[in-house]
């Protein structure tokens, strides 16, 4: 009875070492699993999940998966495809229309010079010019941004003196203010400020918040510029009555527009195109609406 005894003992011993190895390759190919899995999470990777424990169950997942996998990247390269054929044609399309409209601006020239048109037709052609330049601008946006989505906007990166862009960007838009009869508060440090980026292209960004700050903005016109510890934040603040909390988590998509400022003539491209440069620049933009005062915020780190 001993002897069976032990061989009863024996056997359980083993079933428990088989099952305690079984647990251990199983738990061993789990954390594999999870490896694998966060390597294709987080990397632009072709490799599958693989396995090097035999079992029906791991087997039938990792077909599974895989099957997933392969579909989740079909459909990536499809719409990366789709998403680089729209941009090839809105640059296309937008190079079109520029070549004939410089002709058109031509003839409006000429014909507003003649000295045989009388006083309303000169109104006529003043209208016909404002109207023309709207649309010119709206077709720059547009070729701006098909540049930059297509890669063919490349920056300088060099010292950019921040102060100095804020100074010229705002002298420019003096009239804008006066004939609003608004007088922005601006708040510039004593001390010159430098980040590293391309000069064109940030006074672009600051040119676009104030356009779209006069665009939404009634009154309450505030521009700050601090370091704090070795970051630059540049504030641009107005009171709005056109831009809500809702649309704050879509203020810097393309073609994106307030309901409120539906009549606004826009691309909803501005802040779309700041977004774009300040981030090629390794800088960041956010916006925020605490009663009312709608504020756009850059930050970039000072060289």
């Amino acid at each position: 009875m001993e002897k069976g005894y032990l061989i009863v003992i024996a056997v359980l011993i083993l079933i428990i070492l088989v099952l305690a190895a079984y647990l251990f390759f199983y738990k061993m190919q789990l954390r594999l699993l999870i490896k694998q899995l966060q390597l294709i999470e987080g990397e632009d990777t072709n490799i599958g999940l693989s396995s090097t424990f035999e079992a029906k169950e791991f087997t039938e997942i990792i077909l599974i998966v895989n099957k997933i996998i392969r579909k989740h990247r079909n459909i990536e390269i499809k719409l990366k495809k789709v998403n680089r054929s729209f941009k090839e044609s809105i640059t296309s399309i937008s190079h079109d229309i520029r070549t004939p409209l410089t002709s058109v601006r031509g003839y409006i020239q000429l014909l507003g010079r003649e000295e045989s048109i009388s006083k309303k037709q000169q109104e006529y052609i003043k209208v016909i010019e404002n109207r023309f330049e709207a649309v010119s601008k709206m077709l720059n946006q547009l070729f701006e941004y098909a540049r930059i989505e297509a890669g063919e906007l490349v920056l300088e990166k060099e010292p950019v003196a921040v102060q100095n862009v804020l100074c010229e960007v705002l002298s420019s838009f003096y009239h804008q203010f006066t004939e609003r009869k608004e007088e922005p508060t601006i708040s510039l440090p004593e001390e010159m400020i430098c980040i590293e980026g391309d000069y064109n292209a940030f006074s672009r960004v600051i040119e676009n918040i104030l356009n779209n700050a006069l665009r939404h903005g009634i009154e309450e016109y505030a521009i700050s510029l601090q370091k704090e510890g070795n970051m630059c934040k540049i504030r641009v603040a107005n009171r709005t009555d056109s831009i809500e909390e809702y649309d704050l988590d879509r203020i810097f998509e393309r073609f994106y527009t307030t309901d409120k400022s539906r009549n606004k003539k826009g691309t909803g491209l501005g802040l779309a195109i700041a977004k774009k440069l300040v981030e090629q620049m390794e800088g960041e933009i956010s916006a925020s609406l605490e009663e009312q005062i709608f504020t756009i915020e850059l930050r970039f780190q000072c060289v």
